[in-house]
């Protein structure tokens, strides 16, 4: 049995809540190694950690009309069971709204959080990974996805990384990274993946 067992997503919210609103810094001091490991490349951000959730915390209540998250947030202080999947949910289609509208430093604070909550969902670093290259540079995104590309083998990841390097520009990683992307498709064969596919041999041609 373990005897450290990790602490409840609702937990981890609840506290960084109580932060946001005390403008303290002991209020997650005894969660800061899970974040640690939860969310990666903190050396990418100008943010010490805390301040970059707290950040994202409230990049969302700047987009939450309807004040579902001050729901979301009273529930967690009250110590309620909160399904993690539900709260992703809610979370994505805030940070989605900022992508789409080109607010990068919304958009990264708040795919970091969700990153923190969910760090096992690739999709969540194509955006975020976007997000850095739009603030940081190339070259930063490019150190982002030298990190990501080595725990997921997803071939859009890899293509967002390829075009990243372009922009560094590196062909010869953009080229490898493309080569590995085609290798990840596997048995993916809906047409949008094989029309990604196709359109990643093409532009390894140019290479």
């Amino acid at each position: 049995m373990n005897s450290n067992p990790q602490p409840s997503i609702a937990s981890l919210l609840a506290a960084l809540q109580v932060q946001a609103e005390n403008n303290g810094n002991t209020a997650i001091e005894d969660y800061q190694e899970q974040i640690q490991k939860k969310l990666p490349l903190w050396e990418l951000y100008t943010q010490d950690q805390t301040k970059l959730l707290n950040k994202g915390i409230q990049a969302f209540k700047r987009y939450d009309q309807t004040h579902r998250l001050d729901f979301l947030w009273m529930r967690l202080k009250r110590n309620e069971k909160v399904s993690k999947t539900k709260a992703i949910e809610d979370l994505y289609q805030y940070a989605i709204k900022a992508y789409e509208q080109e607010n990068w430093d919304d958009a990264h604070a708040m795919f970091s959080f969700m990153v923190f909550l969910s760090p096992n969902h690739y999709r969540l670093y194509i955006y975020l990974g976007t997000a850095t290259e739009k603030l940081y540079g190339p070259a930063n995104a490019s150190l982002f996805y030298d990190t990501i590309t080595k725990a997921f083998e997803d071939p859009e990841l890899l293509f967002y990384a390829a075009e990243c390097e372009m922009h560094v520009p590196n062909n010869e990683k953009a080229k490898n990274y493309l080569e590995r992307a085609i290798k990840a498709f596997g048995d993916k064969q809906s047409d949008d993946m094989l029309q990604l596919k196709e359109e990643m041999k093409a532009l390894l041609k140019t290479l």
